[in-house]
């Protein structure tokens, strides 16, 4: 009688750990949205809170590439440290209208992009969120790939940016802006 309550508390045990529930978000007609496997989504907000703070660990960059889409671009090739970037201007096809975007491929010009978002952040309280169906029709639109998650919405007091990271490494695939 012993081994079968043990065994049955085991089993709900385990499967207690396997069932944690995935949070469903609303998606617009035609978009491809694939949920991480259970866990994967907390993480990745843990560890960019972490990112956030006064860390310079940067471990969400160094994955082969980080693209800056087209909204958060108009701006940040405004500041001149990471226009005087070199190389990884991208044209973006988007309903036959062109969208400049970058391309980051070095570690240190990820880094440096990464600072310049900080600054935005730094002081001010923000939000960690799943996107909503208007956010993630936008994201779908400037896109050429399935939307995987994590893909997170750091909501501030004046920004919305979406950040889109690779779930196996945990790097940062795609830096955004929602467009006001």
């Amino acid at each position: 009688m012993r081994k079968i309550t043990l065994t049955i508390l085991l089993c709900a045990l385990c499967y207690a750990l396997i069932a944690q529930d995935i949070e469903k978000i609303a998606l617009p007609e035609g978009v491809v949205y694939k949920y991480a496997a259970p866990g994967v989504y907390e993480n990745a907000k843990r560890l960019l809170s972490r990112e956030l703070s006064d860390s310079t660990e940067y471990i969400f960059i160094g994955s082969p590439m980080l693209i800056i889409g087209p909204e958060l671009w108009k701006r940040f090739r405004k500041i001149k440290s990471v226009n005087d970037i070199k190389d990884g201007y991208t044209t973006l096809l988007v309903d036959n209208e062109k969208l400049d975007a970058k391309l980051i491929q070095r570690d240190g010009d990820g880094r440096l992009v990464w600072n310049e978002l900080k600054k935005e952040v730094a002081g001010g309280p923000y939000t960690l969120r799943k996107a909503t169906p208007s956010e993630l029709k936008y994201y779908w639109s400037v896109i050429s790939f399935d939307i995987e998650e994590p893909l997170i919405i750091l909501e501030t007091r004046h920004t919305k940016y979406i950040l889109n990271f690779l779930p196996d490494t945990m790097k940062l695939l795609w830096l955004d802006e929602v467009p006001r």
